[in-house]
């Protein structure tokens, strides 16, 4: 079972945290605000990574297996193995094989076998557990096969209440300098922590509710020190309260889709899930400098959670807009809801051009 939450306060969250995790039920909350967002997954312990990266495993036809010198292995019994240079083995080391097909030394067949990789096409094994008829420095040249073997992985994870204070390694979607991650999620706790102490979210573009955000980011800080030079981050944190009321359609498609897939991590067990913080940022897409609250505040509009962000005059413009699309198959008609949500080509004197891919192949075909 799992349960994914989004926009829920962080006491219900921690609740539903708690519970899932002594209950063996998967538990995922995201969180969307502005142009920033994040995502916890908490997965419980024990829990099992059949396919860690969801490739095909690897596999090589043996070209020689060649017998090593014990005395310069520290008295260990090792043996080369190269495979055909057709293609690389594609190993790492510490990668799980089983060989087969191997016509005189069949003690190998059907054995897994740690490897150390030497370089594309060539590995080491350890012969001490199999017994090996081979004398050192003699090539074995009859065949055989070498097939990777999908190792499972167990991962453990710990509930929200846990994480708040030390989330650990944080994941993002494109690496930033510093200490960024982690103060995004201070900037979010303080997020939280306002919204508890005005049971609401700071203003659009209220700088006072963004000092006083940036003054609860100092706080928390203090007891926790996760932030080694805060104000370093200061306008970013600054960014987070005067655009948390805004809720932008392509953010929120973008943590769905990843939501989604953790989602199916969870229930098949295939890939790496998100362990355990992931936090989006696009505040290079945000002005320089604030945007004055009237150019910010609600008209009565169904882009008001847009305009929060990027103001009426930003609004003016991608409703002026002229669009051309070509296809308008899977990729098509997202983007086409995407736009349709942001306001773009809204005029009523505007059309919105689709060009379908089957009418551009009747053309070609007519061309050729």
């Amino acid at each position: 079972s799992v349960v994914v939450t989004i926009d829920t306060n962080l006491d219900l969250q921690l609740q539903y945290s708690t519970f899932c995790h002594n209950n063996g039920i998967y538990y995922i909350n995201a969180d969307s605000f502005g142009v920033f967002g994040s995502i916890f997954c908490d997965f419980g312990q024990n829990f099992v990574v059949n396919d860690t990266n969801g490739e095909t495993a690897e596999s090589s036809i043996i070209a020689s297996i060649t017998a090593l010198d014990p005395e310069t292995n520290d008295g260990v019994r090792k043996a080369l193995i190269t495979v055909l240079e057709d293609g690389p083995h594609g190993l790492s080391t510490g990668d799980i094989i089983t060989m087969s097909h191997i016509q005189t030394e069949t003690s190998l067949n059907g054995v897994q076998i740690q490897v150390t990789v030497k370089d594309r096409f060539s590995f080491e094994i350890s012969l001490e557990e199999h017994s090996w008829s081979i004398p050192y420095g003699v090539q074995y040249l009859r065949g055989g096969y070498i097939t990777q073997v999908k190792q499972s992985s167990v991962v453990n994870f710990e509930p929200l209440s846990t994480k708040l204070d030390t989330p650990g390694y944080i994941m993002s979607l494109i690496t930033k300098e510093g200490d960024r991650a982690l103060a995004l999620h201070l900037g979010f706790r303080a997020l939280r922590e306002f919204k508890r102490i005005h049971s609401q979210l700071p203003e659009s573009g209220n700088l006072q509710h963004a000092s006083e955000l940036y003054a609860l980011a100092i706080e928390l800080n203090n007891k926790i020190n996760l932030v080694q030079n805060l104000s370093e981050y200061e306008k970013l944190i600054k960014q987070i309260s005067i655009t948390s009321r805004g809720l932008l359609n392509p953010v929120c498609a973008l943590l769905g889709g990843i939501v989604a897939q953790e989602v199916i991590k969870a229930c098949s067990g295939k890939f790496m899930p998100i362990k355990q913080w992931f936090y989006y940022d696009a505040a290079e897409a945000l002005p320089d400098e604030p945007l004055p609250i009237e150019e910010v505040s609600p008209r009565g509009s169904r882009y008001d959670s847009q305009i929060a962000v990027f103001g009426i005059n930003m609004q003016h413009c991608l409703a002026d807009l002229s669009m051309f699309l070509v296809g308008a198959g899977a990729i098509g008609c997202e983007m086409l809801k995407n736009w349709a949500m942001m306001g773009m080509d809204v005029q009523m004197n505007h059309k919105k051009v689709v060009l379908f891919m089957s009418l551009i192949w009747i053309q070609l075909k007519k061309v050729i």
